[in-house]
């Protein structure tokens, strides 16, 4: 059952796999290093990719795993055993640090075509399955700027279940401002332009003029709220 079409793809690049391959040809066991430059997965251009990995038909395991992409990198372990015999849907598990990510970057590569920037680090723990992943994690974002509103800094927890996100203990930094926010989005599997959405939001010492839409409804009213 082997697919027609590999999802990676090389782009003037290379790959190579140094390690060992033992066993019988109908439960072979394969282990070693991966290194891949300068190539894309199911069309996510990288420039490189580097781990450990450990397979066989009890599971595949990705140890001191490296992803690189300009200045963006991700790091971490990742693993997933079958589901009756097979891999289609079977769980997963992992840990990931993201380092220097570019909101702009991602959103693209996500289909988001709303202005949106600032760098993020974040640590993820994966778990769920192939077909119904879910990650949960703590994020920090140097400089978002969104429909026109910048700030310093956010910081918040979030978790991804499948048909839902939550967002806790939000903070947004802003000059001598702070913005404490939590809240929800919950949508239909694999629907995500319909849903219910709630939030909760306090402001601490935010000047009326920082905030970009309200300033544009009331010209030259201000205050701090």
């Amino acid at each position: 059952d082997a697919p027609k079409e590999l999802p990676l793809k090389l782009v003037n690049g290379n790959a190579t796999f140094t390690g060992t391959v033992a066993g019988p040809l109908n439960d072979p066991h394969i282990a070693g290093q991966v290194a891949v430059a300068s190539a894309s997965f199911e069309g996510h251009a990288f420039d490189r990719f580097s781990g450990d990995v450990e397979a066989s038909a009890q599971g595949v395991k990705l140890q001191q795993a490296v992803l690189s992409r300009g200045t963006t990198a991700i790091e971490g372990s990742a693993g997933i055993t079958p589901k009756d015999g097979t891999f289609e849907d079977g769980p997963i598990s992992g840990q990931l640090n993201l380092r220097n990510v570019s909101l702009q970057e991602a959103a693209k590569e996500v289909g988001v075509t709303k202005p949106i920037s600032g760098m993020m680090a974040a640590t993820v723990r994966l778990s769920g399955s192939v077909k119904q992943p879910e990650a949960e994690g703590g994020l920090q974002v140097e400089k978002p700027a969104a429909y026109g509103e910048q700030a310093d800094r956010l910081r918040a927890n979030v978790r991804y279940l499948g048909t839902s996100i939550e967002v806790t203990g939000g903070e947004v930094d802003a000059g001598p401002a702070k913005l404490h926010f939590q809240g929800a989005y919950q949508h239909p599997l694999n629907d995500w332009h319909n849903g219910d959405v709630r939030f909760d939001l306090a402001a601490e010492d935010m000047l009326i003029s920082r905030a970009n839409a309200f300033s544009k409804l009331h010209s030259g009213v201000d205050g701090t709220l």
